[in-house]
């Protein structure tokens, strides 16, 4: 879809994934902005993961990654996230929530990768994208 000088890829739910949890077929989106990848992920968890990473691999490469399902336990699995290889991480979560998240598992696969994370447990997260850049390029 383009948008602008942008272009949104909607990666999943595709027509041959399904699953009986809601949170499995959570929309997964990228989007592309002049020299910029923004991986959005929803509340997916490892099953919808591991169906990107062997249907969609090369999909998957990205700057800034919405960590899947607010950093749970059962998301952000190391081939994941070695196929995304984001330079940043979102994690939108409140800071103590009853879930426990963002787990500290998950923490330690990103730390892994070396990839920064932000968490909005802190405050909001901004993202300023240059669009003068676009207008350079003309």
């Amino acid at each position: 879809i383009g948008i602008g000088s942008g272009n949104l890829k909607i990666l999943h739910p595709d027509k041959d994934y399904y699953s009986n949890n809601e949170n499995e077929r959570s929309i997964v989106c990228r989007l592309d902005y002049l020299d910029q990848r923004f991986l959005f992920t929803g509340d997916i968890g490892a099953p919808s993961e591991e169906y990107l990473s062997e249907k969609y691999p090369h999909e998957l490469a990205c700057n800034y990654l919405k960590t899947p399902h607010h950093g749970s336990k059962g998301s952000s699995t190391e081939e994941f996230l070695r196929l995304a290889h984001p330079q940043e991480a979102w994690i939108c979560t409140s800071a103590n929530n009853r879930f426990g998240f963002p787990h500290k598992d998950t923490i330690q696969r990103y730390y892994r990768q070396q990839v920064r994370l932000r968490s909005t447990a802190e405050g909001s997260i901004r993202k300023k994208i240059d669009s003068h850049r676009e207008n350079k390029k003309l």
